[in-house]
């Protein structure tokens, strides 16, 4: 091989040698996070979340979650502003460490005293076999009750769900607390959220779908309001 051809190929193992280094510095995207804004009182309305001081997320409504932005592994400055404003809720900014290849949800919120918290939960994004869901529940509540009870039973024929002779299928969930993923057959259930040790109920979903392999999370918030949140299919 003359010299021309094997500078020319030296180069181009040079180049992809330099790519793979490149690939393997960036990660292979599947660290991801999303935000939840449930903050209440003083500091109730949309916010801007800022990763290491780029903007990431922007008017972020009050009771609403974005969708999942990706993140390179390790450990990252997270900001949180009302949005207009250069005044972080928390200061100084949290840094929350991201393991790679998992998906993490970072929650803003306030307690009773009405002091702002900020938490974060790892997120399943492997999938249950075919015809089961997974799902979890997160509760941030603190009005009208603290402590919660979740019913997680089929959608009735005869809807809606009467709790009075049923067991809860959590109990005691509390502040902030999150329960493990529980693992069900596909079809139509009705969720029902009640203070803890009683029938009082805060929350009726009514009839909510899962399908085959759905990853979800239910999220308990103020004043009987809720989300669902999409964690993978």
């Amino acid at each position: 091989m003359n010299r021309p051809w094997k500078a020319l190929w030296l180069g181009a193992g040079l180049m992809l040698l330099a790519v793979g280094f490149l690939s393997v510095g960036c990660g292979s995207g599947s660290t991801q996070f999303r935000f939840v804004n449930a903050f209440t009182g003083p500091n109730a309305g949309s916010m801007d979340i800022l990763v290491d001081t780029v903007s990431t997320f922007t008017n972020v409504a009050t009771n609403t979650a974005t969708a999942y932005a990706g993140i390179s592994g390790g450990s990252h400055q997270i900001t949180i502003e009302p949005s207009g404003t250069t005044s972080p809720i928390f200061n100084p900014p949290p840094a929350i460490s991201f393991p790679s290849g998992n998906n993490t949800t970072l929650i803003g919120d306030t307690n009773s005293s009405f002091v702002n918290t900020f938490v974060t939960f790892t997120d399943q994004n492997t999938a249950p076999v075919v015809n089961d869901y997974s799902l979890r529940v997160i509760c941030l509540a603190f009005t009208p009750f603290k402590n919660v009870d979740i019913y997680i039973y089929p959608y009735p024929s005869s809807p809606p769900l009467n709790i009075t002779n049923l067991s809860p299928t959590l109990t005691n969930l509390t502040f902030n607390g999150a329960s493990s993923y529980l693992t069900k057959t596909i079809g139509n259930y009705d969720i029902v959220v009640s203070q803890t040790g009683t029938k009082a109920e805060i929350i009726d979903t009514g009839q909510v779908s899962f399908g085959s392999q759905q990853v979800r999370t239910f999220v308990v918030l103020n004043n009987s309001n809720y989300l669902i949140l999409s964690d993978l299919n």
